[in-house]
């Protein structure tokens, strides 16, 4: 059984290296971001605007903030916030998202894996039974 448990283990850290993006990112109302960000613009090291998918992705000096705006007129507003307070931001053109096929797929993954260790166990087992 401790074989079983170091695989599994050793599954997980795999596919948690794997999956990148170590930075929490904290998931805000586009309201909370733009108020947090007109209290203290000193504290905004970074703006990046994903216009494809209405999103933006703040990062500032207590850590990252993601949040969704409603309207491309809104996402300007905050862009010329953004340039008169001398803030850095960029745009992130790519319509890359994460499938949720690929999300299954990383999570069944050590289950597979344990059930193709433990097979193979078992048939080794029987092997030597005769």
């Amino acid at each position: 059984m401790f074989p079983l448990i170091v695989i599994v283990l050793l599954v997980y850290l795999a596919s948690q290296t794997l999956r990148g993006d170590s930075q929490e990112t904290t998931k805000v109302t586009y309201s909370e971001l733009v108020g947090q960000v007109r209290t203290n613009p000193a504290a905004v090291r970074k703006v990046v605007f994903k216009p494809n998918r209405h999103r933006i992705r703040a990062e500032l000096a207590n850590g990252h903030l993601e949040a969704s705006y409603p309207t491309p007129q809104s996402q300007v507003d905050f862009e010329r916030f953004l340039s008169r307070n001398g803030a850095t931001y960029d745009f992130d053109w790519s319509d890359t998202s994460e499938s949720p096929w690929w999300s299954l797929l990383t999570a069944l993954l050590p289950f597979v894996l344990l059930f193709g260790f433990w097979s193979l166990l078992t048939k080794e087992m029987r092997d030597r039974k005769t």
